[in-house]
């Protein structure tokens, strides 16, 4: 296979893997307050067991655990929020890199999108915007807007290692 052909190849595949993020991300940023609530309250349930579990925690450490899965609750949705647009903007910025695209509109758009996407909740009911959560957003996409940078270079340096060889 070429080298063209295989770079357009592996564009296309990260363009749809960047296309299902945003769309995931979307459509659970966008869930109704309670099945968002709910959903990730029976992932933190099922966390503190399974870690409990794992552990060989005594019955009573896991009920105090528990009687805490709203702070740890807390705690995972914000490494979500992280998470979410760490890994959109991660995969816009690859997409752009596999496809030789300028890199400053996906920038803009990976930190505009952390804001809209959160204020974009205010239009649906029982939905409600955070400006902890647009920061938290913000340092996601930033976050890994760095960590394509970072993995460019390597890429870029074991690339030219291997000309050189």
């Amino acid at each position: 296979m070429d080298k063209k052909k295989r770079f357009s190849v592996i564009f296309y595949i990260l363009a749809a893997v960047t296309l299902c993020w945003f769309g995931l991300i979307t459509y659970l940023s966008h869930q109704s307050d309670t099945s968002s609530n709910d959903n990730s309250l029976k992932l933190t349930t099922g966390l503190i067991v399974m870690t409990e579990t794992i552990e060989g925690t005594r019955e009573d450490k896991l009920e105090e655990d528990l009687t805490y899965s709203g702070t740890y609750n807390l705690i995972l949705r914000d490494i979500a929020h992280v998470g979410a647009f760490g890994g959109l903007s991660f995969f816009v910025l690859l997409t752009l890199f596999a496809g030789k695209l300028k890199v400053w509109p996906g920038i803009v758009f990976s930190v505009l999108w952390s804001v809209v996407d959160e204020m974009s909740k205010l239009l649906f009911p029982g939905r409600h915007a955070e400006l902890r959560d647009v920061g938290l957003n913000v340092l996601g996409a930033v976050a890994g807007i760095a960590f394509a940078f970072v993995i460019r270079a390597i890429i870029s340096f074991i690339s030219k290692r291997r000309k050189e060889s």
